[in-house]
This record gives structure tokens, sequence and C-alpha cells, in this order.
């Protein structure tokens, strides 16, 4: 694309494991309280997991690898996150090269860190974490628009909120629909007491070979872009998730979305 490309990270400022969102941030993030959509952080999975985080379900961190193309904005903006794996073997990184290629077409780019919620020797929550990834997603969101409305920042007014994707593969791309739902409730519909209030109005979600059986709810969705992703060769999710939501996605209004499944021969769970 014709745009050059500006990368950067921002989180905490304070993480105890990995440099890039410690010392290297360019901007700092509040952390997030999960404690509602995630009791199942208890036992052993918490003592372990707090040992070598440093942090609990209750401050949740929100750190991203940013794809900001530079120019003239506003811009779109896609937000992209992993899948399952050891929560040690760091994944966001792996989007660089996605990152870049949205980024020099003008769209920013965010590879969103949710390791610290995925496997570990032990225990893994075994979906129960779902709904936690999509909502770190919306709290990403949430996020941006305050940057871009606060004038003494720099991504002031660059941030084209009306043009938002959601990008996920595996469990994260079953995330990205839950996150597409949550988008437009007023609350956590497990457990009332955590109040919504999104309502970003997601225009697309792609998911990359992703799973569609983990969180206990049916997502439906509903007036939005929608791409899936799925190969052949994946010994992972041998079943083709993907066309679950799409079969359900429904358009009621007069705009010309779409959706479409792609079949790709011979690509496996994570290489297309």
């Amino acid at each position: 694309g014709p745009f050059a490309v500006d990368t950067f990270t921002y989180g905490s400022g304070t993480d105890k494991q990995r440099l890039e969102y410690n010392s290297k941030v360019r901007w700092i993030t509040p952390t997030v309280d999960a404690s509602l959509l995630l009791p199942e952080w208890t036992g052993s999975k918490k003592k372990w997991r707090e040992r070598y985080w440093g942090f609990g379900v209750d401050s949740f961190p929100l750190n991203g690898r940013v794809y900001y193309p530079q120019g003239e904005g506003p811009f779109p903006i896609a937000l992209i996150v992993h899948g399952n794996h050891g929560m040690i073997d760091y994944s966001d990184g792996g989007y660089g090269y996605l990152g870049h290629l949205l980024a020099s077409r003008g769209i920013i780019a965010v590879s969103v860190d949710e390791n610290f919620i995925n496997s570990h020797w032990s225990g893994d929550f075994r979906g129960k974490e779902m709904p936690t990834r999509a909502w770190l997603l919306l709290k990403h969101l949430e996020q941006w628009k305050q940057w871009n409305e606060a004038s003494d920042h720099e991504s002031y007014k660059q941030v084209d909120m009306d043009h938002i994707m959601l990008v996920g593969h595996s469990r994260g791309g079953e995330a990205v629909s839950i996150a597409a739902v949550f988008d437009r409730l007023s609350a956590y519909p497990d457990n009332g007491l955590e109040k919504f209030d999104f309502n970003f109005g997601i225009k697309g979600v792609v998911s990359i070979a992703p799973t569609d059986y983990r969180y206990h709810r049916q997502m439906d969705l509903e007036n939005l872009n929608y791409l899936s992703l799925q190969g052949s060769y994946d010994a992972d999710e041998v079943s083709f998730w993907g066309l679950r939501p799409y079969r359900r996605l429904e358009f009621t209004d007069a705009t010309d979305w779409f959706k479409a499944g792609v079949y790709i021969h011979r690509a496996n769970h994570g290489q297309f």
C-alpha cells in the first residue's frame, strides 16, 4: 500500500514478563476488572498465573501491538486476536505481517495480547474464558475511542470509529463473533451485574479457522460483513465451524452487507 507504517506498543507499562508491554510502551493503558466474566480464575490457575504474570483477574492489562498508517486520517481500525496455546508461547507478534499490510493500505491494525488467559500446565479454562476474550476486544475499542476524543492525544480524530473490523484466529475466531454480539447488549448475559455500554457499530468480522462451540451461548450475528477461512488440512479444528455463524448471520436492513466462507485446500490450522 501507499502508506508508511509506524509500529509501537501500548499497555500497562508494568508487565512483569514482557518488555514490549513494560518500559517500551508508547501509550499507557489502564487495567480492567474481568472478575464477573471469569469466575473460574481460582485455585491453581489463579495461584500460578498470578505468580507468573504479577496480576490477577481484577487487573487484566490492555496490551496491543499497533501498526499505524502515516498520513491524514481518520483511518478505519482492525483488531486482530490470537487463539489458544501455551500462555508463555506469546503469539501476538506473529500477526505483524498482516498488521503491516493493513496499515500500508490505510487501516490502523492492532494485534491484541490475550496470552494471559490461554492454556497453562496449571489448567485450561476449557472455553469458559471465551466471553472474556470477546469483552477484552471491546475494552480495547473503548480505549481507542477515548484516545480518539482526547485533544491532547496523538491519535486525536485519527480513528474512524464508524468503520471497525474484528479479526480472530481459532478461539479468537469465535471471540470476534461473540464480541460483535456483546457490542449491542446492555449487560453480560451470564451475569447482569456486568453492564455493557459499547455500541461501536462493528462493521466486519473475519474468523480464521475458528471454533464455534466453546461458549455455551449461540451467537446470532446481524447486519455486518462476515468472512471465514478454513483449511482442508486443519488437524486442530477439522470441521468448518465458521460456516455456523455464517448461516446464523441475518441481514435485516437495506445496506449491501456480504458474508462468505472460503475453504482453502492444503491450508492447516495456522498456515494459509
